[in-house]
């Protein structure tokens, strides 16, 4: 499991799920929200309305100006099959709400929305110009859905959708704050100042 860095965490909120995992929501940066899966140790972009009303290439072209979006470090990219498959696996159970931004709100329930890497439904592939879609659903706050969308569900790439964003993820680890990096340079030439004072009382 990687590494995780647990800097300045900022306001968290956890969702049940199984036992020792959880999802939190991580805000390094005021208003740059990233979802931690605990498990995986990746970050997950928060707020998937940012990527509606754009077509697959330029959901990519704004994925890739990401940078160090939410303190992590880069990596930004469309979730891959596998990545999705983990937190599937791992949270499908679990409700959704607070840890991301809906793209639908309204009289059916609500919805989290969004293409991914995906190009196959439960092995049956996707059309050329389609990559797939992942839902998270719930009605009347009962979790009812959580899946891969079907292709006759589906927007083609070249289309756009006020529903449809996009999931993100970055298994990069969290870019240390300068003051700590300063704190941790301070205590090593302390540390160090202290061995060589301690050497020199020594060969006295």
């Amino acid at each position: 499991m990687k590494r995780l860095l647990f800097l300045t965490v900022a306001a968290v909120v956890l969702s049940p799920g199984p036992a020792g995992a959880a999802l939190m929501v991580q805000e390094y940066i005021p208003g740059e929200k990233v979802t931690l899966d605990t498990v995986m140790g990746n970050y997950w972009y928060y707020n998937l309305t940012d990527f509606t009303s754009l077509t697959y290439d330029a959901q990519i072209t704004k994925i890739a100006t990401l940078g160090t979006y939410g303190n992590i470090a880069g990596g930004w990219h469309m979730a891959t099959p596998e990545e999705w498959a983990e937190l599937w696996e791992e949270y499908s159970g679990t409700s959704v709400e607070g840890l991301f931004e809906p793209t639908y709100d309204g009289v059916s329930g609500i919805a989290w929305v969004g293409r991914s890497g995906y190009s196959e439904y439960h092995g049956f592939p996707y059309g050329a110009d389609q990559h797939g879609g992942i839902v998270i659903r719930t009605m009347d706050g009962i979790l009812y859905d959580w899946d891969l969308l079907p292709s006759d569900w589906q927007v083609r790439d070249w289309e756009t959708s006020a529903y449809w964003g996009a999931w993100v993820v970055s298994d990069q680890a969290v870019v240390p704050a300068p003051g700590a990096l300063i704190l941790a340079a301070t205590g090593l030439l302390s540390s160090t100042l202290g061995l060589n004072r301690l050497r020199r009382k020594h060969q006295e």
